[in-house]
């Protein structure tokens, strides 16, 4: 199996979660973007002030996960360790075949890759001065875990946009993606996104 069979092709920025071990041994799980190079190559472009970073530079690794859950992404991305709350990766993950890294047990598929290079870069943006590491890895191993095609939902597109604007300190458009929520999802669905995000909107 090839990357561009789960839909990480060269040139498209997918969003996914990344999935690694602390030096505890506790796991770490953060949404970001991962840009396919073609081949067996990825490219992830993290904080250098993250556990993700850390991470990745100090175990050479890490896991890709491909998931479909609205109200995982908004875990990932608010809840968990350095994030002000308890860590709850710790009962979603079991540890991956290949790398020394773990996959969430609720993902389609995941991706084990590996550290090839690690390039440093300080960049503005709307948030500021940031230093970055570009990080490009190979996948080592492919797992799918769910069948696919899964149908697109903006109930999760609209979580992954909350997940993004939360985790860095914006609340100004959550409500609007919520209503895409509660109009997309069903109603059991709808309503733990709402009231998983109402815990942390001021």
């Amino acid at each position: 199996m090839v990357l561009s069979s789960i839909g990480i092709c060269r040139g498209r920025l997918s969003e996914v979660i990344v999935t690694t071990y602390h030096s505890d041994g506790a796991p770490n799980a953060a949404p970001m973007g991962v840009l396919g190079l073609g081949g067996d190559n990825i490219l992830l472009k993290v904080h250098r002030d993250t556990d993700t970073f850390e991470n990745i530079r100090r175990e050479g690794c890490c896991v890709v996960n491909v998931v479909f859950d609205p109200l995982l992404f908004l875990r990932c991305a608010l809840v968990g360790r350095h994030k002000g709350s308890k860590v709850v990766e710790t009962l979603d993950v079991l540890r991956a075949k290949v790398v020394s890294a773990p996959y969430i047990k609720g993902t389609n598929t995941y991706v084990e890759a590996e550290l090839l290079s690690c390039e440093y870069v300080n960049r503005r943006d709307s948030f500021g001065p940031a230093s970055v590491a570009k990080m490009t890895l190979k996948a080592v191993n492919i797992v799918v875990l769910s069948p696919f095609p899964v149908a697109p939902n903006r109930g999760l597109f609209a979580a992954i946009e909350i997940a993004v604007s939360l985790s860095r300190g914006m609340e100004k458009d959550v409500q609007g993606y919520l209503e895409v929520v509660k109009k997309t999802l069903p109603p059991e669905e709808s309503e733990a996104v709402v009231d998983f995000v109402n815990s942390f909107v001021g």
